[in-house]
């Protein structure tokens, strides 16, 4: 899976008092690409971003793609890191893992952009770190421990009508 997303660099705003601290200024458009693609060169971990104009429709008939926009405004408390981690993971509000956060975040607000499917969000939430050029092995930590907390603390986001 290919991941794409316009630049996080001038669309987030940070209000540290607040307890979602992280909020966008502009909107993001977010691509997953499960398909071959013009990029094919491009391995997973190297940089896939680029600006993308915003789809004119979720889904075409027959696109390898999932596609949607987070709007301006929404607010992320960055990644979930218990604090005994940070020694070994990082802070939660590491500059790598903030588009991660917040796209996961968002599809966690709204599990039905993935059909509430479980897997696919946590390896948004992978590709977006390998992306960002987060280590392999701290990326497949997090993933890990993202699916499992997604599986048994938020489960009732997960089963759907």
């Amino acid at each position: 899976m290919k991941i794409y997303y316009t630049d996080f660099n001038k669309s987030i705003q940070f209000k540290y008092k607040e307890k979602y601290p992280i909020q966008l200024t502009n909107s993001i458009i977010v691509i997953a690409d499960f398909g071959k693609s013009e990029r094919s060169g491009t391995r997973l971990g190297e940089s896939c971003v680029e600006p993308v104009e915003p789809p004119k429709s979720k889904t075409v008939e027959g696109d390898k793609r999932l596609r949607f926009k987070i709007p301006h405004c929404f607010k992320s408390d960055g990644c979930s890191i218990p604090f005994p981690f940070w020694g070994i993971i990082g802070h939660p509000l590491t500059g790598k893992y903030i588009p991660a956060s917040v796209i996961h975040d968002y599809i966690l607000a709204n599990p039905k952009i993935v059909n509430r499917n479980l897997k696919l969000s946590t390896d948004i939430f992978y590709a977006v770190l390998l992306n960002e050029g987060v280590n392999k092995l701290t990326a497949d930590i997090m993933r890990f421990f993202v699916y499992w907390y997604q599986r048994i603390v938020r489960r009732s986001k997960w089963v759907g009508k």
